[in-house]
């Protein structure tokens, strides 16, 4: 009930046209905007983001313009900026290289569970490099992207060993979290995990998302995203169900009129198939009745399509007395 709330609420705080890339006018004589996001990166943020020698790589595009927060402990306020991987936040007693700071992202979402598999080097093993501090190593192809793009002063120190979370490799970083992925071309396998999303989405207004005007020039789709959730997550046997799935483009404006596919595993063993189209709010719904079935998972499958986009994401609910 809660995610439904919140997406309601961004919803509605959605403006409803839409943008195309290109320059704009927006950007000022120390600003730059992205076309992709609809914001503006300026002043000791835009240095930053500028040093790096591959920051789409590193920090991704800018998902919110700048704006305060409040300190900890205390009434004073910090300034930061979301991009899509990182979180930069404003130091200006500092020196000029060192205004801006990179929070440590990799911390507050990393939540260690005994339960997940954890791929563990042998101590001083000559593919990885032991990290004091931490007690944990990087190895291999982690440890080549590391030191290619920014090492310690980008990621900070390794917090976990290498991890299995969905299915896929994973370490976390204090500012980061790398994932493996064999599928890609060699030299692609390392990807950087969206933390300045994830953690914006947990934490922070939706509002703030929200793309500022480009000179009103029209913005196109250049991605989809497709999130999906159940009504309720356990129900009686021969209880309805209604899935819900919610279709946006990179800036998080809703997409109308995508096709959107229900792919339901039942515990039964059998699968069924729905597709419906996503209304004017980007919102599909499905009703669904689970009479005749057994107690267990009920895995859902969503597919999204619109114009040559795709994505799919999974949801799960269960049948239980």
């Amino acid at each position: 009930m809660k995610a439904r709330l919140r997406l309601v609420v961004f919803l509605c705080l959605t403006v409803t046209f839409l943008f195309t890339p290109g320059e704009s006018k927006a950007q000022g004589e120390d600003g730059r905007y992205f076309a992709e996001t609809g914001h503006i990166v300026k002043g000791d943020f835009l240095v930053a983001y500028d040093k790096a020698p591959n920051p789409q790589l590193v920090y991704g595009n800018p998902i919110t313009e700048e704006f305060p927060i409040p300190v900890a402990g205390g009434n004073e306020t910090v300034v930061v900026q979301y991009f899509e991987r990182v979180r930069f936040e404003l130091k200006p007693q500092n020196p000029p290289e060192l205004r801006v700071e990179i929070s440590r992202l990799g911390e507050f979402l990393h939540q260690p569970d005994p339960a997940i598999p954890v791929m563990a080097m042998a101590p001083n093993h000559p593919a990885c490099r032991n990290f004091p501090d931490t007690n944990f190593q990087v190895c291999y192809a982690f440890l080549e992207f590391f030191d290619a793009n920014g090492g310690q002063t980008q990621f900070g120190f390794p917090i976990s060993d290498i991890e299995i979370r969905d299915g896929r490799m994973v370490q976390y970083f204090q500012r980061a979290r790398f994932e493996w992925y064999p599928e890609l071309p060699s030299g692609q396998r390392v990807v950087l995990t969206d933390l300045g999303m994830q953690y914006f989405q947990l934490y922070e207004n939706p509002e703030l998302m929200l793309p500022i005007p480009g000179d009103g020039i029209p913005f196109i789709t250049l991605d989809l995203r497709v999130h999906a959730f159940a009504d309720r997550a356990v129900l009686s046997p021969g209880d309805s169900q209604i899935l819900y799935a919610l279709v946006q483009n990179q800036t998080l404006r809703a997409i109308g009129q995508a096709q959107v596919t229900f792919i339901i595993r039942l515990p039964s063993g059998a699968q069924e198939r729905y597709v419906t189209l996503a209304d004017e709010n980007g919102i599909a719904t499905l009703p669904f009745s689970t009479t005749g079935q057994p107690h267990g998972i009920i895995e859902v499958l969503v597919l999204a399509d619109y114009d040559t986009f795709h994505d799919a994401t999974l949801t799960s609910y269960r049948i239980w007395w």
